[in-house]
């Protein structure tokens, strides 16, 4: 992560995970995009484009609407997502796999896991061959 990243973070960042995506993204000099309402992800499309976002982290059932609904929009952001953050909460294989396919060159990090051991359980799919 350098200081060019923007990132999308899409969940209140009163959270650990939030909290914790905002000190990453901050620590390196790059700017952060708050998505308080991620429970409407077309907003969440509209301030990907809008912002030039390159990153985007939020819970795995904000990846699972987006995944789902979204799939088109995601596309085209194919080329300029260098890098994502699942995490919280399970994700299916299946849904795992369409995020690879659909983002070959971006790094893709879950974890996932009790808050206090979050950060612990680290999983990078960008190795996961498909």
């Amino acid at each position: 992560m350098k200081n060019n990243i923007v990132e999308l973070v899409a969940s209140s960042f009163l959270h650990a995970f939030s909290f914790l995506r905002l000190n990453c993204v901050l620590s390196v000099g790059g700017t952060a995009v708050l998505d308080i309402k991620s429970q409407e992800p077309y907003k969440s499309i509209y301030s990907l484009h809008s912002y030039n976002c390159n990153s985007i982290s939020g819970v795995s059932t904000y990846f699972n609407i987006l995944l789902k609904y979204f799939k088109d929009d995601l596309t085209q952001l194919k080329k300029s997502i260098k890098w994502i953050e699942v995490g919280s909460m399970k994700m299916s294989y299946e849904n795992k796999k369409k995020l690879i396919s659909l983002f070959p060159e971006a790094i893709i990090i879950m974890n996932y896991g009790m808050t206090e051991v979050m950060r612990a359980t680290i999983l990078n799919l960008s190795l996961i061959h498909i």
